[in-house]
């Protein structure tokens, strides 16, 4: 006959649980932690809409943030130089804006982005003018 005992049954239950959330990535980050998040690794372009699905376009590009405000692009042996800046807008919503402008692919990217989401893998933008409909996504590489 197996006895079952409901104080170590919850026990285990609640120092598993408690485990398991410890070990977890923080998913949601407050404002002000776009600029580090950008700079503890590198990135590429998980999602590209401007108007439709562009996101072939940037396949193959890795960035680099680094503190001082500059940025570079890697494809392939190539690499392109840029600058980049993160302000907080209306409501405390952090804007990115990049400048990379020695390569045309790159050029779409040469805006104010409004950040949208942001978890310890991927980072959601939307662009910060109403008259356009352009989005994209970096993924942690």
């Amino acid at each position: 006959m197996i006895f079952f005992n409901k104080n170590i049954f919850f026990s285990f239950f609640a120092a598993s649980l408690a485990l398991l959330t410890a070990c977890s990535k923080k998913e949601n980050l407050a404002t002000g932690n776009l600029s580090t998040q950008l700079m503890e690794s590198t990135w590429a372009i998980h999602y590209f809409n401007a108007g439709s699905d562009n996101t072939g376009d940037f396949s193959g590009y890795i960035f680099n943030f680094s503190s001082n405000g500059t940025c570079s692009v890697k494809k392939g042996n190539s690499t392109f130089a840029g600058s980049w800046q993160v302000v907080s807008g209306e409501n405390n919503v952090e804007k990115l804006q990049m400048n990379i402008s020695s390569e045309p692919v790159l050029h779409a990217l040469n805006e104010w982005w409004r950040l949208q989401a942001i978890s310890y893998n991927l980072v959601e933008f939307t662009i910060d003018d109403t008259t356009k409909n352009k989005q994209f996504h970096f993924i942690r590489l």
